[in-house]
């Protein structure tokens, strides 16, 4: 027994000698993006803040105002939306306005399944993370700052890292270079039908997730709370993405807004131009500056 116990501490002692490399160089890729906008925000002090994924993330940072900062990410729900707005007003105190982005995709399923909250855990406290997960201080000490130096003990990064993996072998033996997506400009009718379709099966297959409404809620609470202007915006998408979208019963997403007395700007159709995207609900860098000029007009009256 005394031996077995022994292997198994010894086994224990090369699994974790030989993860640490792995753990460290997930660690810094985990969390390069925090430590970049914390240095951000210490040295420009918005009064702005911008809230969302990839769709607002799309707005270049040099087409921004210094007084405007775009704390949207890649993926980022709801759940990552309210946890960042808690740290801004924490470290910064409250800003100006807040603009919220209302696209139709943020309150659907996929977005909480197919999303890695953890690396929001980098701007939660433990009041934040007890309102959201409850009274679990062990769970929020692990997740907080274990996870962070050891993040490949937490199954949910090895899950992204195992799938990225196999990603990057496949492609070896079959010696694949990954080719990025052509232009949208260049993509012929019936390939933007096809994406589209996929695209939409994807984002609203489920599209009503009642914790993402709730956190809605929250964030809208919060700003009301403290006199924080919200500027809804509704981004650009391509006309075929938005034509198919409107041929769908979203109803109850749009009640949501009415609810939570939230008016937006909604740009979905505005732009046709294909320059001005690079896939079919993601705007390109041309379409970013157009947006950013449409856009100076609301946040521009904060002095």
């Amino acid at each position: 027994m005394r031996q077995f116990i022994i292997k198994i501490f010894v086994f224990m002692g090369i699994l974790v000698v030989a993860l640490l490399p792995l753990s460290l160089l997930f660690n810094r890729i985990a969390s390069r993006n925090y430590m970049a906008a914390v240095q951000v925000l210490k040295q420009s002090r918005p009064i702005v803040l911008i809230l969302g994924d990839s769709h607002p993330l799309a707005m270049k940072k040099e087409h921004l105002p210094p007084h405007v900062f775009n704390f949207s990410y890649g993926s980022d729900n709801l759940t990552d939306m309210y946890t960042k707005l808690q740290f801004f007003i924490d470290q910064y105190g409250a800003p100006e306005m807040v603009v919220l982005e209302c696209d139709r995709h943020i309150f659907s399923t996929y977005r909480s399944v197919l999303n890695n909250n953890e690396r929001s855990l980098f701007y939660m406290n433990f009041g934040v993370y007890r309102e959201i997960y409850g009274f679990h201080p062990l769970k929020y000490f692990v997740r907080r700052h274990v996870f962070r130096w050891f993040p490949m003990a937490n199954m949910k990064n090895l899950q992204f890292a195992k799938k990225a993996a196999i990603s990057r072998v496949e492609k070896f033996v079959s010696h694949k270079e990954e080719r990025a997506q052509p232009p949208w400009s260049t993509v012929s009718v019936e390939d933007r039908v096809g994406r589209v379709e996929q695209r939409l099966e994807l984002q609203f297959s489920s599209p009503y997730d009642s914790v993402l409404v709730q956190r809605f809620f929250d964030i809208v609470t919060l700003c009301k709370d403290l006199n924080i202007r919200i500027l809804g915006v509704r981004y650009p998408v391509t006309p075929e993405y938005d034509q198919a979208l409107n041929k769908m019963d979203l109803q109850r997403i749009e009640q949501v807004f009415l609810d939570n007395e939230v008016d937006y700007l909604d740009f979905s159709a505005s732009f046709s131009d294909p320059l001005l995207f690079q896939n079919e609900d993601h705007i390109s860098e041309k379409g970013s500056l157009k947006l950013c000029r449409e856009l100076d007009a609301h946040w521009s009256v904060i002095p």
